[in-house]
């Protein structure tokens, strides 16, 4: 059996096949690669583990000697033999049970995109974390590990709400700290498989851990958070120089992802009426950095503007929220000096209640900008004239909500933006953008945003920049031609999409700029 770790902090240590945890006291979580930076603190695990000596050596589940061991203990599973749903097997002796059944020699397996699997822990329970074991846990070839998948809780079996997101796991076992009240835990999967389409979903245990205590109800939004606990970036008073704005505004919220600020107007709103603000902004930022966050060329960044990974992280987004005042959103990016070199998304709106779709719709609006003009350690958006502002935001904004357990406003936008049509590009005439073009290119990529994360990663590649702010940071030395743009989405996808962009954009659409662009650009293969 696993035996817990002894520290100085509260960490988790696990493997593939191999999880040690515990904890109380000085004892400690150490996280996977895999969601390292994707996982919350949690309150103090109930004894994941039960004894004190120290832990063997990690070892793989698929290749020790001995037979692999599950993460949580039975008397502490709170998941063990509970009633479990799941999308359809893929044939039969795979069925939902066989993921809670306390043993890694049989597995749950479906084929269903955007398989699920749904457990009813039969009551309301304060979770610490969740584990899950793939199919590297049960003998089978790491290749066939879960690479992404959300781990979700709700308190009635309907409404669900996101708890943990993992990208990018290659290892047989995850664990996930969550720190959420719920009687439903689900796993949603996104990507089943190491390659990036197509698979099915193999996972052998879902584990759950209990928290030992509650956390207290009724907190509010403090005044401000004391500066000592947030990035130089974000000081706790500062007066809004966005867009010529002077508003004077003060922090309400910071973490090792955003820093919200809110006006006056706001401040004076009941902080149970705007409580959803901070963490719906942590919520879009932590998932813009996972999805677009990478660099596939060669940095070149002056230390000041920070890593060229996750936009600069651990600098932090900082969102500015007005109420009655400035309509809509505008940003500074973090290559722009009037902003500080800071990454800033300013909302103006009325309701701020939550209950109107309108203002969560623009506040990721606006973050989609920054993936758009400042990612890959670039700045600007060759495709700006193309796509207008923005029908790349509509990719993004749907993305975030399909990706973020938001089923519901996913669905809202999706039917939106569907009826969408623009005379973009220039030329076209009602492009239905949405539909032709960036939702088939969505589903083709599995239901994940990697097709527009390669585009932008081939943009800081190949296309032409030049040096800005004395040097700091390259820019984008121009726009791209709708032919370019065809051809670098094309790269992206992997496929030749040239018939479908005549097809999407018409007479916006020129054959013989493709072309061009093919010789311009012969490294862009597909």
């Amino acid at each position: 059996m696993a035996r817990p770790v002894i520290g100085t902090r509260k960490r988790l240590l696990y493997s593939t096949g191999l999880v040690t945890g515990v904890l109380g006291l000085g004892v400690g979580l150490i996280a996977s690669p895999a969601v390292a930076g994707m996982v919350s603190s949690s309150p103090t695990v109930a004894g994941l583990m039960g004894n004190s000596s120290p832990a063997p050596k990690p070892t793989s589940a698929a290749n020790a000697g001995s037979e692999p061991e599950l993460a949580v203990p039975d008397r502490n599973n709170l998941a063990l033999g509970k009633t479990v749903t799941g999308s359809a097997a893929c044939r039969a002796g795979e069925s939902a049970d066989q993921a809670v059944d306390g043993e890694l020699d049989a597995k749950w397996c479906s084929g269903e995109r955007r398989a699920q699997l749904t457990i009813d822990l039969g009551e309301q329970y304060h979770l610490a974390a969740v584990t899950v074991d793939h199919a590297e846990a049960g003998g089978e070839n790491a290749a066939l590990n879960t690479r992404s998948f959300d781990i979700r809780v709700s308190d009635d079996g309907q409404t669900f709400r996101m708890a943990a997101q993992v990208r990018g796991n290659t290892e047989g076992q995850t664990v996930s700290e969550i720190d959420n009240s719920a009687r439903y835990v689900q796993v949603l999967v996104r990507a089943p498989e190491q390659r990036k389409r197509g698979g099915a979903a193999r996972i052998y245990e879902v584990g759950v851990a209990e928290a030992e205590f509650q956390m207290p109800d009724g907190e509010t939004t403090p005044a401000a958070t004391p500066s000592t606990e947030c990035h130089a970036d974000a000081p706790e008073q500062l007066t809004d120089f966005v867009a010529e704005h002077t508003t004077p505004m003060t922090r309400v919220e910071c973490n090792e992802d955003v820093a919200v600020y809110f006006d006056d107007n706001l401040k004076a709103v009941p902080a149970e009426t705007t409580e959803w603000v901070a963490p719906f902004a942590t919520d879009v930022w932590k998932y813009l950095k996972s999805a677009y966050g990478s660099c596939a060329a060669e940095p070149r960044l002056d230390a000041s503007l920070g890593a060229c990974e996750n936009f600069g992280a651990p600098r932090p987004g900082l969102f500015f929220m007005h109420k009655d005042s400035y309509s809509g959103g505008t940003v500074n990016g973090r290559f722009d000096q009037n902003s500080g070199f800071r990454t800033v998304n300013d909302i103006g709106y009325g309701n701020w209640d939550g209950t109107d779709n309108q203002v969560r719709d623009i506040i990721v609006h606006e973050a989609c900008h920054q993936v758009e003009g400042d990612s890959q350690g670039r700045h600007g958006s060759p495709a700006f004239s193309i796509w207008g502002d923005s029908k790349w935001a509509e990719f993004c904004v749907y993305d975030f909500y399909a990706n973020s357990g938001r089923d519901a406003d996913a669905e809202r936008v999706k039917a939106a933006f569907l009826s969408s049509r623009d005379d973009l590009p220039a030329g076209a005439q009602d492009a239905a953008w949405f539909q032709d073009w960036f939702l088939p290119l969505w589903e083709e990529g599995g239901g994940q945003p990697d097709v527009m994360e390669n585009y932008f990663g081939l943009l800081a590649q190949h296309f032409p920049t030049q040096a800005e702010n004395d040097g700091k940071n390259l820019t984008y030395a121009r726009g791209m031609t709708t032919g370019e743009y065809v051809l670098f989405t094309s790269a992206a996808a992997g496929k030749d999409l040239s018939d479908r962009a005549a097809q999407a954009f018409g007479a916006g659409f020129d054959p013989a700029e493709f072309e061009q662009a093919r010789k311009d650009f012969p490294e862009l293969a597909f």
